[in-house]
């Protein structure tokens, strides 16, 4: 078997951390998100934390502090109508290798799942919970059927907190 040469092989992986729209500074979710982005950083990858909507300076400091001190890049993603197209077009531009999502029952994560070229990892942070099914029930279940399925159908990894999950 013939060698590769050096050059070929990468010691990190490119990866896009998506912050769901509407996540509070205060969110398990984007604490776990900024936790993660950070350790990976660390550890030689190249992350980029993705954001849907506008972090303003003074309410996202802490966050960015601690993206920013592991070399974490931020990313912007501008609204647009058609948000699976415009994650489809960035992950591609930015060479992303793998996209992580973070919480279920999120049209956001929908949408970029469905626009993404790219695998992608689905953490749905509790939200298959039994005790968080059981609130708005219905309405999660017609959404599971119409949308949530689908992207986890088409997920390349899953990760749940319990076995419940």
């Amino acid at each position: 078997m013939k060698p590769r040469p050096a050059d070929c092989y990468r010691t990190g992986v490119r990866i896009a951390q998506v912050v769901p729209r509407g996540e509070q500074p205060w969110s398990g979710v984007l604490t776990v998100i900024v936790h993660l982005a950070a350790a990976l950083a660390r550890r030689g990858h190249d992350v980029e934390v993705w954001q849907l909507h506008d972090w303003s300076p003074a309410t996202y400091a802490e966050q960015r502090r601690a993206l920013e001190a592991a070399g974490v890049v931020e990313v912007h993603v501008p609204q647009r109508r058609r948000l699976g197209r415009s994650t489809g077009m960035l992950a591609e531009e930015r060479a992303i290798d793998i996209v992580h999502l973070h919480g279920a029952f999120n049209p956001s994560n929908t949408a970029v799942s469905s626009g993404i070229r790219r695998p992608y990892v689905f953490s749905p942070h509790s939200g298959y919970d039994p005790v968080s099914l059981e609130r708005s029930s219905g309405r999660k279940l017609i959404y599971r059927w119409l949308f949530e399925r689908r992207m986890l159908r088409q997920a390349a990894l899953l990760v749940a907190l319990t076995d419940v999950e």
